[in-house]
């Protein structure tokens, strides 16, 4: 039997963080969610003077700002044991170890295999991950 995972992660469609069936609440900070969700889609670490370039502006504290977003997001997805926001002093990543990303779990499926080696049903299957536009509703 499959281990159902800890963390769930919508993007295909309106942002979405689930614990189990539980919808998970978002910081109020937009530019914060924006941050996840540009960690989880490039899946590489970035400087974090280029973070701060891309969300904050100068007048703000960039560095304390980025600090404090981090803080916010690894209460959201980190568990015990697994820490998925890494950061260190000049690096950010997000690794989705033990979480299931809509997206992620598309693109490993399509990689496996032609598209006529798909089923009709299994091809439906995967269009039911696709709930709407891209991070549908995430402004900054």
């Amino acid at each position: 039997m499959a281990v159902k995972p800890v963390i769930t992660i919508r993007v295909l469609g309106e942002f979405e963080i689930l614990r189990g069936e539980t919808v998970q609440s978002f910081p109020q900070s937009r530019k914060t969610r924006a941050l996840l969700a540009y960690l989880i889609l490039t899946g590489r670490r970035h400087r974090r003077e280029r973070l701060c370039d891309l969300f904050w502006d100068l007048p703000d504290d960039p560095r304390a700002s980025l600090r404090w977003s981090l803080s916010r997001l690894r209460s959201l997805v980190d568990e015990p044991g697994c820490e998925r926001i890494i950061a260190d002093r000049d690096f950010v990543s997000f690794d989705p170890q033990g979480a299931l990303v809509d997206l992620l779990e598309v693109r490993k499926d399509l990689a496996g295999g032609s598209a006529n080696t798909f089923t009709t049903d299994h091809l439906m299957a995967l269009a039911t991950q696709f709930r709407g536009d891209l991070l549908e509703g995430l402004t900054i």
